[in-house]
């Protein structure tokens, strides 16, 4: 006889749930010892492990049934939730009060609800109830959609599942948003096994909807995942329901008792939770300090991250082979992500350091914007754009103020580019409130025509000077200015750290916006020719699309043959160039009220040390 004809068809397709291996199943995968381990991928707090109560087994009997009610702990839980135990079961665990739940309330066919991304369980056992699974996606800010939801509901719609906060979503569903739900009439299951984590619960609505229900366990906060141990909420009605097909002896004896000393004095427990909290906020800061990395905001006990190259596999393996296991996801928003649940202050700081040290060893370049980074322009292209604008117009209405404006629009890396908007802007008298809204209307400007053309060769003259200008274009300039600005021009660079970055091996080089001839001018007159040259430099005529396309970084990396670069820039075109360019992006800032980087040498300083710190030196 074969036994799988006897199996239920539904249970031959059902794709079983794959946990997490243990610690000591991972020290031997990975080699390494128990103890060099960090298992941040299940949920379980490990933190609060020496303040738990202990068991004197001497005078505990293992060898009779426990209570079927645990009437001691949910006498504690009443205390805790705020209402009569009455309202109140206990379960193995919330999964098994899931699957009670489906087993009262969907019949086969029956529609059950949930908003991916979420917890794998509602599905599982939905499908081992046969009933519809009906998948209401998250919105892009991981919010549940309330709307979609009940444009859904049918007949036939028995449960709608939220986990809130969600896991993995992280966020938590507002109780207005419940209420609307729960006025439909199908059971409204509320999944706060994170509620710890953010104390925002919708427990007060229960004595008014008799529909809904929420779901609570001992796993994430209490440090208790090995017992099982979880409780539900409801209303009476609800409960006796429950109580009158779930096993006799659900709950055993250990979890009962632990759970209940627990009950008596969560506090100290709590308090862990407040600076797990607090950890979950740095930790979120500093994952977001990683540039290659997309975070996401979490009111649970995890943050999800994912690499924007799209190397999630890559980063899983570096981060498993030191020792560090994170949950890989793969759901509807969150493809490709990681989630990192709250572990102690010395892991999450081990975490964020393994992380910069990953995307350290892949860096084998630097690629440098030129004008701002390298070279100090304030006083050569930025006073060149005031004095082209304020020489068309014919009065003196542009200052470095309005300059700034207009370079940080999207699209405005051109200084040509940028002297042309202002002469528009004043012309047409468009307000400057208006200037970011406006000016993108121009773009491409025709560089050929007169109007463009005659702000250029301005432009150029003010730059280069007359003598200069004549040499660059092969003619007169149309006025003569003895004195380019270009020779105002100074490095912002310390060359010993130049110096440096070759020793450690690091490639470098230019993608700059600037004509050849004037730029490998500015090179030569602040005296990095050493490092830069036509083998390491893209200008504008070598690239067939200016910033913010990736074609200069593109080639610049080309042409030095490198692996992985990081661009330095600072201006919004640049940044969206290295991320068209799938590069890191450095932002180098003038404002030292920004929290970030605003000096090149610091970044440099930092980078170098961080390279020898990766076997970058020979």
């Amino acid at each position: 006889m074969k036994i799988n004809n006897l199996i239920r068809p539904t249970i031959k397709k059902l794709k079983p749930y794959k946990p997490s291996l243990t610690l000591d199943q991972l020290s031997k995968e990975l080699g390494l010892d128990v103890k060099k381990i960090i298992k941040l991928d299940t949920g379980e707090n490990p933190t609060v492990v020496p303040l738990l109560p202990k068991i004197d087994f001497k005078n505990f009997d293992i060898s009779r049934y426990p209570d079927p009610e645990c009437k001691d702990l949910k006498k504690l839980l009443s205390k805790y939730v705020g209402l009569p135990t009455n309202y109140l079961i206990c379960g193995n665990g919330s999964d098994e009060l899931i699957d009670l739940l489906i087993r009262v309330f969907v019949n086969r066919g029956d529609e059950i609800i949930i908003c991916p991304p979420t917890f794998a369980m509602y599905e599982f056992y939905g499908q081992l109830a046969e009933a519809k699974l009906k998948k209401v996606e998250r919105n892009t800010k991981l919010k549940v959609d309330v709307s979609k939801i009940l444009e859904t509901i049918f007949k036939k719609t028995k449960i709608i599942f939220i986990d809130s906060p969600g896991n993995p979503a992280g966020t938590v569903i507002d109780k207005s948003e419940v209420e609307k739900l729960c006025k439909s009439n199908c059971i409204v299951v509320i999944d706060e096994a994170y509620f710890e984590y953010s104390n925002q619960t919708v427990v007060s609505l229960i004595k008014k909807y008799a529909n809904l229900v929420v779901l609570r366990t001992f796993s994430k906060w209490a440090g208790l995942a090995g017992l099982r141990l979880g409780y539900l909420i409801a209303n009476p009605e609800i409960i006796q329901i429950l109580n009158s097909v779930k096993s006799p002896y659900n709950v055993n004896s250990i979890a009962q008792e632990i759970g209940t000393k627990l009950m008596k004095n969560p506090q100290p427990i709590l308090n862990k939770i407040n600076k797990l909290i607090i950890i979950r906020k740095k930790l979120i800061k500093q994952l977001k300090s990683l540039d290659y990395l997309k975070v996401y905001y979490s009111q649970g006990a995890y943050i999800l991250f994912k690499p924007k190259n799209n190397q999630l596999e890559e980063l899983n393996q570096y981060l498993r082979k030191n020792g560090i296991i994170l949950k890989k996801l793969d759901q509807p928003i969150l493809g490709n992500c990681l989630r990192a649940n709250l572990g102690t202050e010395e892991e999450i700081n081990f975490l964020v350091k393994v992380l910069k040290n990953w995307k350290r060893e892949k860096l084998d370049s630097i690629i440098f914007d030129m004008d701002g980074v390298l070279i100090n322009v304030s006083q050569s292209y930025r006073k060149t754009i005031e004095l082209t604008t304020n020489r068309v117009i014919g009065q003196k209405v542009i200052n470095q103020s309005d300059i700034n404006v207009i370079k940080q629009i999207p699209g405005f890396n051109n200084d040509w580019d940028v002297s042309m908007a202002l002469v528009k802007l004043i012309n047409q008298q468009i307000p400057r409130l208006k200037w970011q809204i406006e000016a993108p209307k121009f773009l491409p400007f025709d560089r050929q025509s007169e109007v463009y053309q005659n702000v250029f060769r301005i432009f150029q003259t003010y730059y280069l000077g007359s003598d200069f200008y004549q040499k660059c274009y092969q003619k007169k300039s149309p006025f003569n200015y003895k004195n380019g600005l270009i020779t105002k021009e100074k490095s912002l660079i310390d060359s010993k750290l130049l110096k440096k970055l070759k020793k450690l091996n690091i490639k470098m080089a230019i993608a700059t916006g600037r004509p050849k001839l004037e730029a490998f001018e500015t090179i030569k007159l602040a005296k990095l020719s050493e490092f830069f040259n036509s083998s390491n430099v893209v200008t504008l005529e070598d690239s067939p699309n200016e910033k913010p396309k990736p074609d200069p970084l593109l080639l610049a990396q080309k042409k030095i043959k490198a692996l992985e670069s990081i661009y330095i820039g600072d201006t919004i075109s640049d940044q969206q160039a290295a991320e068209a360019a799938k590069m890191d992006f450095c932002r180098i800032y003038k404002d030292k009220r920004v929290k970030k980087t605003n000096n090149v040498n610091l970044f440099l300083i930092d980078f170098c040390q961080l390279m020898l710190q990766s076997n970058h030196a020979n």
